[in-house]
């Protein structure tokens, strides 16, 4: 589903964010990046989703090369949340994951509580 092989990117002044970053995500595995501030957790998240372009190795999500496929169709099939606060805090955590869910078609909605339990999402914040 996700493959990167020998990713590469450096940013002005010849910067190394990536250094040959290699994995691979199947489906329905569950990812995570940690690193410290500046260990190009971000810069892989924007090259994964064709935002950041100028990299070396190869990048492929569902197949398809992101920074080379329509935007528009590709983001209709993945979903990204970067390190800003998107959420809405007067909502409690299941009524966001509600909003955010309405915005798919009913068909491509999935139960929220099979996921919540498969995280091991303390049920107090549901509250």
């Amino acid at each position: 589903m996700i493959e990167v092989k020998d990713l590469v990117f450096s940013y002005e002044k010849g910067r190394k964010a990536l250094k040959g970053l290699d994995f691979e995500v199947e489906k329905g595995e569950i990812f995570g990046f940690l690193g410290p501030n500046g260990s190009g957790k971000s810069t892989t998240q924007k090259i994964l989703t064709g935002i950041q372009g100028g990299y070396e190795g190869e990048v492929r999500l569902m197949g398809k090369t992101p920074d080379k496929t329509d935007r528009k169709v590709f983001y209709q099939e993945i979903g990204v949340l970067f390190e800003f606060p998107y959420l809405y805090t007067n909502l409690s955590a299941l009524d966001n994951l509600k909003f955010f869910s309405s915005f798919y078609s009913r068909e491509r909605r999935r139960d929220i509580m099979p996921l919540l339990e498969r995280l091991e999402f303390k049920m107090d914040y549901l509250k």
